[in-house]
């Protein structure tokens, strides 16, 4: 579905305006197919919203970054301006060559994608995982909540990979392998925790348009 990525923020709507906007039709009953969806992400984090009473990206500050002393992330977009003059330059490659491009924006479906983040502080949000939902003395979540996001949830074929509880399984076993992607026009990023080894690796580049060069 179009319409989730704008480089205008005069053109950015708040993210339950953009769902209410874009209800997308149902293929298969429920719990019969693996289908990725942006859009069931934001429904998650409305339904955040709707059970806290605090909008999702000041509930996800006071609960999960704050805890975990992410102190350079947030769901903000467009970013807040302390963390604005530290955002990675995006380039798409043009005739040969990378261009600079202005910031993405993603916030019209804010709870799938519109996090920014360092990787000192994505470092810390997987020590926190591995950690079984704690790190320096905080708790963000329960180990059983920690158990099911690493569970598996559906796989369509018998014998291949399928999905987790909001991560995809890379690997079955040998070792068991998570994670999450997450591909913009400008960025590509990835990160996969492996449960039992306690290891876990992040990396994000740019370069548009297929190009996997650039900065790290």
């Amino acid at each position: 579905v179009g319409g989730i990525i704008t480089r205008d923020p005069a053109k950015l709507k708040p993210f339950r305006e953009w769902m209410k906007a874009n209800v997308p039709s149902r293929q298969w009953p429920a719990g019969t197919e693996i289908a990725y969806s942006n859009y069931g992400s934001a429904i998650a984090g409305y339904i955040v919203e709707q059970t806290s009473g605090e909008p999702f990206a000041d509930y996800v500050d006071r609960h999960v970054f704050a805890p975990l002393g992410m102190a350079s992330t947030t769901f903000r977009d467009p970013l807040p301006p302390a963390l604005a003059s530290r955002l990675a330059q995006g380039y798409e490659l043009e005739k040969g060559g990378f261009v600079a491009q202005p910031p993405e924006l993603i916030g019209a479906i804010m709870p799938a994608g519109s996090a920014s983040s360092s990787a000192p502080d994505m470092a810390r949000f997987m020590l926190a995982l591995l950690g079984k939902g704690r790190l320096g003395g905080k708790q963000v979540l329960s180990p059983q909540s920690v158990e099911l996001l690493m569970r598996d949830a559906l796989a369509n074929t018998p014998g291949l990979p399928g999905m987790a509880h909001g991560f995809i399984v890379y690997r079955a076993t040998g070792p068991r392998m998570v994670g999450h992607g997450g591909n913009t026009a400008d960025f590509h990023s990835i990160l996969i925790l492996t449960p039992e080894a306690k290891l876990g690796i992040f990396i994000s580049m740019t370069g548009g348009n297929g190009a996997y060069a650039g900065r790290t």
